[in-house]
C-alpha cells in the first residue's frame, strides 16, 4: 500500500465509510468525463 495510513488511526468508521463514498462519487463523476470525452472524440474524427 502507498502512503501513510497512520493518519487514519484516530478517525471514526463513519467518517472513514463517509470518506470512501466521497471518493467513489469522485470516481465515478471522473470515469463519466472521462467517458463522455472518449466518445466526443471518436465523433470528431469521423
Amino acid at each position: 500500500m502507498v502512503g501513510d495510513t497512520s493518519r487514519f488511526a484516530a478517525t471514526s468508521s463513519d467518517d472513514l465509510r463517509r470518506m470512501s463514498l466521497g471518493h467513489e462519487l469522485e470516481g465515478m463523476l471522473l470515469n463519466y468525463v472521462l467517458s463522455t470525452r472518449q466518445e466526443h472524440e471518436v465523433l470528431e474524427a469521423k
